[in-house]
């Protein structure tokens, strides 16, 4: 996350992924992040997706672009564009 905090997320969960104001950022739905376009990030704040080596996980970021993650990789990307 921003502030450095790590959060771990199970393969098949359920997570809110909220800041530090506790504004609702994006959900997951099993082994995928939906980030939404709101509002409520005023400024440029970047988070960092690890997927550990024998997994993969998807991403949709808040401009609609989808990232499939393999096994060992990392993407650093911006909350809202």
């Amino acid at each position: 996350m921003e502030d450095g905090s790590t959060k771990i997320i199970k393969e098949n969960g359920s997570v809110t992924l909220t800041d530090k104001e506790g504004a609702i950022l994006g959900k997951q739905k099993g082994n995928e992040i939906v980030y939404s376009n709101s509002d409520g990030v005023d400024k440029l704040v970047y988070n960092t997706l690890t997927v550990p080596f024998g997994k993969t996980f998807e991403l949709r970021l808040s401009d609609g672009t989808k990232a499939r993650l393999n096994s060992g990789s990392s993407l650093k990307f911006p909350v809202k564009f």
